[in-house]
C-alpha cells in the first residue's frame, strides 16, 4: 500500500490520455524505486554474515 500510495503521489499531477502512457509512467516509477531500494539494501550498515573458512577443517583443529 505504501508503494501505491508513492506513485500516486508522483503521478497526481498528471494527465494519461492513453493507458499505455500511464502503464509507462507506473513502470518507470517502479524501476526508479526499485532501483534505489537495491542501493539502499546494498549500503545497509548490516554487518555481512560470516565466510566459510577455505580451510579444511581437520587443519583447525589442535
Amino acid at each position: 500500500m505504501l508503494v501505491e500510495r508513492w506513485i500516486l503521489a508522483r503521478l497526481r499531477h498528471h494527465i494519461f490520455f492513453t493507458l499505455a502512457s500511464l502503464n509507462q509512467a507506473i513502470r518507470e516509477l517502479l524501476e526508479d524505486l526499485n532501483r534505489s531500494a537495491r542501493r539502499a539494501s546494498s549500503a545497509s550498515s548490516c554487518p555481512s554474515p560470516p565466510r566459510p573458512s577455505t580451510g579444511s577443517a581437520s587443519e583447525s583443529l589442535p
